[in-house]
C-alpha cells in the first residue's frame, strides 16, 4: 500500500512538472513573438 502511495504521489508531481513545462513554453513562445 505504501509503495502504491509513493508511485502516486510521483505521478502527480511529474504530470504538474509537465503541466508546468507546457505553460512556461506557452508563454515565452507568446512573449518572444
Amino acid at each position: 500500500m505504501l509503495i502504491i502511495s509513493v508511485i502516486t504521489f510521483l505521478a502527480s508531481f511529474l504530470i504538474l512538472f509537465i503541466i508546468g513545462f507546457l505553460f512556461f513554453r506557452n508563454q515565452s513562445i507568446k512573449f518572444s513573438k
